[in-house]
């Protein structure tokens, strides 16, 4: 059993106070059922919005509000926030994500008995309320992501993974954004690092590679959601991945934003800020981490390249210029090719543009439920309106509140009947 668990949850924020209200709110929920101490650090990166005093009006003495004095790019800012960090364990989310009301005191418990360095689990991502594209705020339920298993995953099996190209995607690594990282493997993480633990314009692709090559101890895993993930109107990740699919449309976009702020970061891998392809920012970062780390770089070209070109395969042609440079430098010339998908002029500007639909309160959408064989969506209602709601209905769901069966599941098949069942029966209610 581990020294008394002391939790940081750290919230970078950007001029999104709406949605950084719930997810404090959240956060402060989950913090008061913990059990132990736990600190949310707040980092602001100069916000032009309301931020400040959405921060202020909780008046808590577990927040700690910091602002940059200017905009720095988005690793900065993860960065600065760790230096105000004092906890054993720490957390990252972004402003518009959330925690489970027993997400915090289930963890508490997995540290206390296993004393891990990494813990993984099982989010899932809502959609808040968008009411320009007119779509109601809803849950993508799957299953097999809520059996409640606990495992253990032998962390030089997922370090070969990555060098054989045989991943899924980084958070198949052990990454502190929707991860929980002990201080101790941060620390071994800078020391090898020049100091520093963020880098890299993708903080969270980075630290997924560095934080699994720096680490000796295997990785604990629980199929039980501590997180959500929640994804704005606002959210940089839904505008990098509409910009590869439909192109430049001219017009000045939150990834737009979040690149050129990156550009004169000097703490970079191979790849231009530009390179919509996360499968080459993780490339990057890998080498980048082999590197400071002095491992040797031996990765599987071949199916890399072939991880690169699926997913480019579905790029804009004009985005797939910008990853050329960067996939010739890790995985040599003619790595990747000119063409991407090309996709119609009028699916792609339906991407880039909000929906013209008459106005409406999305939140107030009726609910609706959608079941298929592996998931069933939830859409609208009252468990739908925004994050501090959708994370409430989630951990009722799972039962997070019950420890005893949490932390000793059923069978796995078990665990998602009762999953199916529990939303079978509240669509009847």
């Amino acid at each position: 059993m581990s020294a008394e668990v002391r939790i940081s949850v750290v919230i970078p924020t950007r001029s999104r106070a709406r949605y950084l209200q719930g997810c404090l709110q959240s956060v402060l929920i989950a913090a008061d059922l913990a059990g132990c101490p736990v600190e949310i650090i707040v980092s602001d990166n100069a916000s032009t919005d309301d931020t400040e005093a959405v921060v202020q009006g909780f008046n808590s003495a577990l927040i700690t509000y910091t602002r940059q004095p200017r905009r720095v790019s988005m690793r900065q800012n993860f960065e600065d926030a760790l230096s105000c960090v004092t906890g054993s364990h720490v957390i990252y989310i972004g402003d518009d994500d959330g925690i489970l009301p027993n997400g915090l005191r289930l963890l508490r418990e997995l540290l206390m008995i296993h004393d891990p360095d990494v813990v993984k689990w099982r989010k899932l991502n809502f959609k808040w309320p968008n009411d320009a594209a007119h779509v109601p705020g809803h849950l993508v339920i799957r299953y097999m992501k809520l059996s409640g298993r606990i495992s253990w995953l032998d962390h030089t099996k997922l370090q070969n993974l990555f060098f054989q190209g045989k991943h899924r995607d980084y958070s198949d690594g052990a990454g502190i954004y929707h991860g929980c990282i002990s201080r101790r493997l941060i620390e071994r993480v800078k020391s090898t690092s020049k100091g520093t633990y963020f880098w890299c314009s993708m903080p969270d692709v980075y630290t997924s590679v560095a934080n699994l090559l720096a680490s000796d101890r295997d990785i604990l895993k629980i199929d039980r959601p501590i997180s959500l993930a929640g994804a704005s109107p606002r959210s940089t990740g839904d505008s990098a991945v509409q910009m590869s699919k439909a192109g430049a449309n001219g017009q000045e976009t939150e990834m737009e934003k979040f690149i050129r702020e990156a550009e004169n970061d000097p703490f970079r891998d191979k790849v231009s800020d530009g390179c919509m392809s996360i499968q080459l920012h993780l490339l990057a970062a890998l080498e980048l981490a082999c590197r400071l780390q002095d491992i040797p770089f031996q990765i599987n070209r071949e199916n890399w390249v072939k991880v690169v070109h699926a997913e480019l395969a579905g790029f804009a042609p004009d985005m797939v210029s910008p990853c050329k440079e960067g996939a010739e430098l890790l995985l040599g010339q003619g790595a990747v090719s000119d063409t991407g998908r090309q996709m119609p002029k009028a699916k792609a500007d339906a991407l880039t543009q909000p929906v013209q639909s008459p106005s409406a309160d999305m939140t107030k959408a009726a609910q609706t439920f959608s079941y298929r064989l592996t998931k069933t969506t939830i859409s609208g209602g009252e468990h739908m309106k925004d994050i501090v709601r959708a994370a409430q209905f989630l951990d009722d769901l799972v039962d997070n509140a019950d420890l005893k069966n949490a932390l000793h599941p059923p069978a796995a098949l078990i665990g998602v009947l009762r999953v199916r069942n529990k939303l079978r029966r509240l669509n009847q209610i």
